[in-house]
């Protein structure tokens, strides 16, 4: 029992009650890089609606095809509470629209990834197509969504936070027993300052890597370091 415990702990098997003990498929991995991504992303929203239904995100760090993936989003307009309000730079109580996402590999059945975003809601509603999700997945993303009502972003931050998962959320995402869990804090803000999008992403650590470039700024010509 101590050995299957390790097993199971590890990934490697999965123990399905009452059916037995089974070789786990391994979870397809993704790489996110936001120092590229981002970018990517921004100017993904200027190509033509052809050039945007070619690829997404997920199939960008996953490396799989649209085919190989399940996508679901779920909307619905909401209050924001105070954790939210705080997040969005907004009184609580403000309308949102609250934006919940799944991605699942087919092949493993695992799930990539899960987020809940939160857009306030008078940034969005003056285009009907952003409040319905039957337009999801939407090509190029939350920022050219966001570029059909005038909104352009300009800079983007994330906090990294892991804690461990709920059981449902173990459950949920097939989430062996023992791994941590990434919690993405991703926040938007737009060229006017204003924050725009607040969303948290949630990432098995056993199939996620989180990958950054960071740009330094040079020495002037003649600075040495000091001894």
């Amino acid at each position: 029992r101590g050995a299957i415990r390790v097993l199971r702990d590890t990934g490697i098997v999965e123990v399905i009650r009452p059916k037995g003990t089974f070789i786990r498929t391994p979870p397809t991995r993704t790489v996110r890089e936001p120092s590229s991504r981002y970018q990517w992303e921004k100017d993904r929203a200027l190509l033509s609606r052809e050039e945007r239904l070619s690829t997404g995100a997920s199939e960008k760090e996953s490396g799989l095809d649209t085919a190989d993936l399940e996508f679901s989003a779920k909307y619905e307009k909401t209050i924001s509470d105070e954790y939210i309000s705080g997040r969005l730079g907004v009184e609580e109580g403000t309308q949102v629209l609250k934006r919940t996402y799944s991605t699942t590999s087919i092949k493993s059945g695992s799930v990539i990834g899960r987020s809940n975003s939160y857009i306030p809601l008078d940034i969005v509603d003056g285009n009907p197509d952003l409040l319905d999700d039957r337009n999801e997945p939407w090509p190029g993303g939350t920022q050219h969504q966001l570029s059909t009502v005038g909104v352009e972003v300009d800079s983007i931050s994330d906090r990294i936070l892991a804690r461990v998962p709920t059981v449902d959320e173990r459950e949920s995402m097939k989430i062996p027993e023992g791994t941590p869990l990434f919690v993405i804090e991703k926040t938007s803000i737009d060229i006017a300052g204003r924050i725009v999008e607040f969303s948290s992403i949630l990432l098995p650590a056993d199939r996620a890597e989180l990958k950054y470039s960071i740009p330094l700024k040079r020495w002037k010509k003649g600075q040495h370091a000091g001894n």
